[in-house]
């Protein structure tokens, strides 16, 4: 029971709007953790190209819209174009390829488009290995403003776990990681939801903001008796400066100006990245305000040993009482009983059975 594995989250900045240039910069620093051990390496969410931080902005002028509509029309299409189509993307390719070569397993966040579907943008955390794309999960319901900019994930986006470790069937096959984008780790049936599959490891992209995610991060851990990895981004005006001539002039007005960032420290989203174990200890972070890439060597078998006394997937769950809210719904009281109906009443009232 001494098997590890080592966990790296890279906190970086984006080429902001620019995903092959940010791709470039990313895969170099893949390369650094796995040259540092690293077998799952993680990023913050949408970090290609980039966190439409101008959602958030405050208006430039007297009144609202911030900008004209023409202008908020060209930034989205902008950023439409920067997304990525996880089938045909050639970024997507070479981060399987590299995963490959590595035998390194990665999960972080895109913006994702289907350019053959639709002209939507979803908030996508994509998780690649063994030279394939394993999962994509798309955000179920982006954040009050962030839906401006990003479509809802639908009812089948992947709530799934996969395994932490390669190789044949053993008892450290047993274990699993898994990932939430951002507010989704504050939903209750969304980590159930993971944590019911045997998730040992939980990697929570956010767009990076440490006070928000200092404290729920130790709770996560806390809560589930799992190895959290909050993998944040980092923003700064220095990072908007180059964005290329498409970027209406007002817009890079708004993301260049240093007096609208906080104490006009120059600076949109500081990170906060951290690694915190299943009894709630940070053992890696926080990473603020600046890049660079954390590490964690993590055991598994602590979870299981510190779910001995508090495990909501299992022992200390009443699933006969927590789950009715959940798969019960309500129907026309004059429509008639179903085989369905029917089998959830002999499991409720235990007549039949």
């Amino acid at each position: 029971m001494d098997q590890t594995v080592r966990v790296a989250s890279i906190q970086i900045a984006p080429v902001f709007l620019d995903a092959a240039k940010t791709w470039a910069k990313l895969s170099g620093y893949i390369r650094e953790a796995h040259a540092n051990g690293a077998k799952l390496i993680t990023w913050s969410e949408t970090l290609i190209p980039g966190y439409p931080l101008w959602v958030w902005m405050p208006s430039p002028g007297p009144s609202p819209p911030p900008f004209p509509a023409e202008e908020e029309k060209m930034m989205y299409a902008k950023y439409w174009r920067e997304s990525i189509d996880i089938a045909t993307s050639p970024i997507v390719d070479e981060m399987k390829q590299l995963s490959l070569e590595l035998k390194v397993k990665l999960m972080g966040g895109v913006a994702e488009k289907e350019a053959s579907c639709n002209s939507s943008v979803y908030c996508t955390l994509l998780t690649i290995g063994d030279g394939r794309v394993i999962g994509k999960h798309r955000k179920l319901k982006p954040t009050f403003k962030e839906r401006l900019i990003w479509a809802d994930g639908h009812g089948q986006s992947q709530l799934e776990t996969y395994p932490l470790f390669d190789g044949d069937a053993s008892e450290a096959d047993q274990f699993f990681f898994g990932g939430l984008n951002c507010w989704e780790n504050l939903i209750p049936y969304a980590r159930s939801a993971l944590h019911m599959q045997n998730e040992v490891v939980h990697v929570a992209a956010w767009p990076g903001t440490h006070v928000t995610t200092q404290d729920c991060s130790k709770f996560m851990a806390m809560e589930g008796r799992s190895w959290v990895v909050s993998s944040c981004g980092l923003l700064r005006v220095q990072d908007c400066e180059d964005v290329d001539a498409d970027v209406p002039s007002v817009m890079k007005k708004m993301i260049t100006d240093t007096s609208q960032t906080e104490n006009n420290s120059g600076v949109w989203m500081d990170g906060g990245s951290v690694i915190i174990n299943p009894k709630g200890e940070i053992v890696s972070g926080p990473l603020v305000a600046e890049e660079g890439i954390l590490y964690a060597d993590v055991d598994p078998w602590m979870a299981v040993r510190e779910r001995y006394n508090f495990d909501y997937s299992g022992h200390y769950s009443r699933f006969d009482v927590f789950n009715k809210p959940i798969t019960k719904q309500k129907k026309n009281k004059n429509a008639p009983p179903t085989d369905a109906d029917e089998e959830n009443e002999k499991q409720e009232t235990g007549v039949g059975a």
